[in-house]
C-alpha cells in the first residue's frame, strides 16, 4: 500500500507498523497519517494508537486521521462483503474523546469519495485488494453482494457503477 506513496515522495522516509506500538523514537516524525486505517484497529486500542501517532511527532508535526462514515452508498454495497457498521461509529468516537496536552485539534474535514466501477468485477477487485480473506466471503455470498452492487450503484450514461463513500479527516498539531 505504500509504495504507491513512495514513488510520489522518494525524498521522504516512510515506515509501517503497529498502530498501537508504533515502531519509531519520540518525537521522530514531521508527520504521522492514518487513512482509513482506525477502524481496523480493535476498539479498546484505538486511543492508544492514537497516542502513539502523537508521541512520534516533533513539535509542528501534524497527525491527520482519516475514516470513512458509515453511510453512503459505497458503504452500503460494501456491507454486503463486511459489514462495518459498528467499528467505524467506534473510529470515530476514539476521535472525538481523543485528546493530549501536546496536541492541538486544528480541523475537521467533510468530504466524499465518488468511485466508479467499469462492473462488478472490478468492484470486487477493489474491496478486496486489501484484504484477500474477503475473497471467500465473495465466495460463498456472490448473488447478494451482485445485487447489493446493483442496488446502491448509480448509473451514469457511458455505463459505469458509481459510489459515494463520505469521510471524515481530522488533524491535529503537535504544539510542544
Amino acid at each position: 500500500m505504500i509504495e504507491p506513496v513512495r514513488r510520489n515522495a522518494p525524498l521522504a522516509e516512510f515506515r509501517t507498523g503497529s498502530a498501537s506500538q508504533f515502531p519509531s523514537a519520540d518525537q521522530a516524525f514531521d508527520a504521522a497519517i492514518l487513512v482509513i486505517s482506525l477502524h481496523h484497529v480493535e476498539v479498546l486500542s484505538m486511543e492508544q494508537a492514537l497516542f502513539q501517532a502523537g508521541r512520534v511527532l516533533k513539535p509542528g508535526g501534524h497527525l491527520i486521521v482519516v475514516e470513512p462514515l458509515p453511510e453512503g452508498s459505497f458503504f452500503e454495497a460494501f456491507k454486503s462483503i463486511e459489514d462495518e457498521t459498528t467499528v467505524r461509529p467506534e473510529g470515530q468516537s476514539a476521535i472525538r474523546r481523543f485528546a493530549r496536552p501536546d496536541l492541538r485539534h486544528e480541523k475537521r474535514i467533510e468530504f466524499s469519495r465518488i468511485e466508479a466501477f467499469a462492473g462488478f468485477d472490478a468492484f470486487i477487485s477493489r474491496t478486496t485488494a486489501a484484504n484477500k480473506s474477503r475473497l471467500a466471503i465473495v465466495e460463498c455470498k456472490r448473488e447478494a453482494i451482485r445485487q447489493a452492487f446493483e442496488a446502491y450503484s448509480t448509473r451514469t450514461e457511458n455505463g459505469s457503477y458509481v459510489f459515494e463513500q463520505p469521510f471524515k479527516a481530522d488533524i491535529w498539531n503537535r504544539i510542544c
